[in-house]
C-alpha cells in the first residue's frame, strides 16, 4: 500500500512538471513576436545629426543682433537673434494715438 503512495506521488509530480514545461512552451510561442519590428520600420543604433535647420520668425523684420556664428552648438529655447523693433514699436505708438 505505501508503494502505492509512493508511485501516485512520483506521477502527480510528473504530471505537474509536465503541465509546467508545457504551458513554458506555450507562453514562450505566444510571446515570440513581440519584439519584432514590424514592416516597413528599421530598428538600430547610431546617432543623428542635422546638416542644417531652417529657423523662421512670427513677424518679419531686420536683424538687431545675431547672438550665434554659423556652426556654434544652440540649446533648445536659446535666443539666436534679436529683432529691431523700432518699426513695431512706432507702430503700436500710433495704435495708441488713435485709440
Amino acid at each position: 500500500m505505501a508503494e502505492k503512495g509512493n508511485v501516485l506521488k512520483k506521477s502527480v509530480v510528473i504530471v505537474v512538471l509536465v503541465l509546467l514545461a508545457g504551458g513554458l512552451v506555450f507562453y514562450l510561442y505566444i510571446n515570440k513576436d513581440r519584439n519584432v519590428v514590424p514592416q516597413g520600420f528599421v530598428m538600430g543604433n547610431g546617432r543623428l545629426e542635422a546638416i542644417e535647420v531652417d529657423i523662421a520668425a512670427k513677424l518679419a523684420g531686420r536683424l538687431a543682433e545675431v547672438l550665434v556664428k554659423e556652426g556654434d552648438f544652440c540649446e533648445k529655447n536659446q535666443i539666436v537673434a534679436r529683432i529691431d523693433t523700432t518699426t513695431l514699436q512706432s507702430q503700436l505708438r500710433q495704435a495708441e494715438a488713435e485709440v
